[in-house]
């Protein structure tokens, strides 16, 4: 017996002196081919290892590359709690409708930590419309431009040697699409959270350009080319609000009760937050508050306890949208960040919303003075360079024009919501393909001329997608990591405003910041301003 402890003891012990020596000096292993990612991590340069688990701290993404500004490159994140790799995938689920009990064809994008091996097995993700090489008849060319994801790979398995962990439901705004946002959602998956974003079916980015070419088709007597994925006549993209809303929030349960079966069990549903843009912002309210004038109920459960613990939303829908949600009687912890130069739900809709707040209600609102209602769309700018440089290249995509002036163009309804213009760089009108002259032309209004993009004038706002997409993600894993992982006892909000690093970055790191040291790591540093609504 004791020969045989001694020897367990000293293998014990010849594998933790390996793991020292590779956590000390990665260059003592022999490395492996290149990874596709470039050096994310020391370790990341070695070939695919044949077992695991590896320790968690391993997986820490630190990419100088990807502070470069330029497309497919995302923004530096350097930080201990972004530690995971990070998987990708698309669960389809069923959901009845609001309207007529009809069956919506939702799918749903899944952000995950991902196990170490399938990782290194597994193809980049690459984010694209659903309608992707559709057909459109014969005087158009499918739909093409993709964008590279982050970090993420597709299809991997989840990393089993773990806790459950948290899950995080995303909700969209108005005719947008999970992936507009994917690159901040990586993120909150890197830091140990599962990541649903239902696409909103009848209120998403597809359901508008599926109506766009629908409408092109029929003007030029041909047929359409898309159906409706509720299978009700067109237009696909609904206008009845209350119809809508009761959608999203039924798009919730249904994503929350389908989670268990698609990642192997290894999601803590007594741990959920929402985290919504725009009109997703007023879904989070009305998951967490439910809508009296509206009739729709709060996410429950069965013994009708709340299924929501915490919520954060970015740009909140306009004010009749907003203030249809009960608000006050939304007890869960509230974080709301708005930008000081939106137009379409200026700060005032999101300081309104949380004065309507119980005061027993943990809550606080930030302001990025600088951002407009777009700049929180985190792949934007990399959509729109992948758009517009196939459409300079061949004028009969249709859908990579109409993608591509979604982004750069006023809709004609008026909504000021941005343009690409306000919140990309330079890079992204230059590299890696010089889209200057379409984008002029895209947006000329004759006798108005086109915007002429130069290394000086873009973007207009001062702030690009790319250096708010840290502050964001830095705000979000730090705001749910207290809200959803905080000790049974009643869990005061001081906790959040005051602990490091959220509390630094709202009170020494704001514009017209008093004092404090600066931390050169702080992701925040100069972007944003704490409202004095926060309870």
């Amino acid at each position: 017996m004791r020969p045989m402890i001694r020897r367990r003891t000293l293998a014990c012990a010849i594998v933790f002196g390996f793991l020292s020596l590779v956590r000390a000096d990665p260059g003592a292993v022999r490395a492996g081919p290149p990874n596709p990612f470039g050096a994310v991590h020391p370790l990341f340069d070695l070939a695919a290892p044949d077992t695991g688990p590896f320790p968690s701290d391993w997986f820490t993404v630190a990419d100088p590359s990807h502070n470069t500004g330029k497309n497919g490159d995302h923004g530096q994140r350097e930080h201990p709690r972004f530690r995971f790799l990070v998987g990708h995938r698309v669960m389809s689920i069923d959901v009845k409708g609001a309207a007529e009990g009809e069956p919506r064809h939702v799918d749903v994008h899944l952000w995950y930590p991902a196990d170490f091996r399938d990782y290194f097995h597994a193809p980049r993700t690459e984010y694209t419309s659903s309608l992707n090489g559709a057909a459109l008849g014969p005087l158009w060319d499918p739909l093409s431009w993709k964008v590279a994801s982050s970090i993420a790979r597709e299809g991997p398995s989840i990393f089993r040697s773990a806790p459950k962990y948290p899950v995080i439901i995303f909700s969209h705004g108005n005719t947008n699409a999970p992936i507009d946002y994917a690159f901040t959602l990586e993120d909150l998956a890197s830091a140990g959270f599962v990541v649903a974003a239902p696409n909103h079916v009848n209120n998403s980015q597809d359901d508008v350009r599926m109506d766009f070419a629908n409408t092109q088709a029929v003007a030029a007597r041909l047929d359409a080319p898309f159906s409706c994925l509720d299978g009700r006549a067109s237009p696909c993209s609904r206008v009845q609000v209350p119809l809508s809303m009761a959608d999203r929030v039924r798009d919730i349960t249904y994503t929350l009760d389908a989670l268990p079966a698609e990642l192997d069990n290894r999601v803590d549903l007594h741990r959920v937050g929402v985290f919504g843009h725009s009109r997703g912002t007023a879904t989070a309210l009305m998951a967490a508050g439910g809508s009296t004038v509206w009739g729709i109920p709060p996410v429950s459960s069965d013994d009708g306890r709340p299924r929501i613990k915490a919520i954060m939303g970015m740009a909140i829908a306009a004010p009749g949208i907003t203030f249809s949600a009960n608000i006050e009687s939304i007890r869960q912890p509230t974080l709301l960040v708005s930008g000081g130069l939106d137009l379409t739900s200026p700060s005032a809709v999101t300081q309104g919303a949380i004065e309507l707040l119980p005061v027993t209600t943990e809550s606080s609102h930030v302001t990025i003075p600088n951002a407009v209602h777009r700049t929180f769309d985190s792949t934007y700018c990399e959509q729109m360079q992948s758009a517009a440089a196939i459409y300079q290249a061949n004028s009969r995509a249709l859908l990579d024009f109409h993608t591509a002036s979604r982004i750069l163009k006023i809709p004609p309804n008026g909504n000021p919501s941005g343009v690409g213009m306000n919140y990309c760089g330079y890079e992204s009108f230059s590299s890696p393909v010089d889209v200057r002259t379409i984008v002029e032309a895209l947006t000329a209004t004759p006798p108005t001329a086109g915007f002429v993009v130069t290394k000086t004038n873009v973007p207009t706002t001062g702030l690009t997608i790319a250096q708010l997409r840290p502050c964001i993600s830095e705000l979000a894993v730090t705001f749910f990591e207290h809200a959803l992982d905080r000790p049974r006892s009643r869990w005061q909000w001081h906790h959040f405003r005051d602990d490091f690093p959220i509390g630094w970055l709202i009170r020494h790191h704001s514009n017209g910041s008093r004092g404090g040291e600066d931390r050169e790591d702080d992701p925040c540093q100069g972007l944003i301003a704490r409202n004095d609504g926060g309870q």
